[in-house]
């Protein structure tokens, strides 16, 4: 049997799996158990520090058009059925960060990262990858920074995606504050930036051109 020092442990392991059932039939709040609230507010503050991870799109502008292109909501984009490919066209970060594509339950694949390495932060160089979705599905994206992580989806239609990874303090722009602007250094064909003022958000993003295989590429 418990001692009586050990029923009076408030510790979250303490809390058996009888005394929560006990608790729930006598109507009791959980609240009121020991360790509960603990639980609670450490799920609420781990809440409130992650990112908010948010994913934009316009349709693919010419290559001379690139600064008059508009963001907007990607989950408005109608999907449709086919193969397609996605490309990174972009991408910056100051801090860890891997995104890897949800092919199926138990199929992931890290197509980008960046990663610390004696003090300095190494980015992987920037690829492409296919998926069929022959059910108009869309690909899911796992998107780990070094203390959370989260979920977010690139619709299957052709586009700009913009996947921004905005830290929890800092308020999320509007997608009509910011625009892209073509590069041509180091493999980079765009970047995220204010459309107020022309510079680079400082918040970790990724950029991705996504087309049907049969289509021609034209960014």
């Amino acid at each position: 049997m418990d001692s009586q020092s050990d029923r009076n442990k408030s510790t979250p392991q303490s809390i058996s799996r009888r005394r929560m059932l006990v608790a729930a039939a006598a109507g009791t709040g959980l609240a009121l158990l020991p360790g509960v609230a603990a639980l609670a507010a450490n799920a609420t503050a781990a809440t409130q520090l992650a990112p908010r991870i948010g994913m934009g799109y316009c349709r693919t502008p010419d290559a001379g058009a690139v600064a008059a292109a508009r963001l907007s909501e990607a989950y408005r984009v109608t999907p449709r059925r086919g193969s397609y490919e996605l490309r990174i066209v972009g991408a910056n970060t100051r801090e860890p960060l891997a995104i890897a594509a949800q092919y199926a339950a138990d199929t992931e694949h890290c197509f980008w990262q960046a990663w610390n390495e004696c003090g300095l932060l190494q980015c992987s160089p920037l690829s492409r990858i296919r998926w069929s979705a022959n059910a108009a599905n869309p690909l899911l994206l796992n998107i780990r920074l070094a203390a959370s992580s989260g979920v977010a989806q690139v619709a299957a239609q052709a586009g700009i995606y913009a996947l921004t990874v905005v830290p929890a303090k800092q308020a999320p722009p509007t997608w009509q504050s910011l625009a892209l602007r073509a590069e041509t250094a180091d493999g980079v064909a765009m970047r995220l930036v204010s459309r107020a003022s022309g510079q680079q958000v400082d918040f970790p993003y990724a950029l991705f051109a996504v087309r049907a295989v049969d289509e021609p590429q034209r960014i």
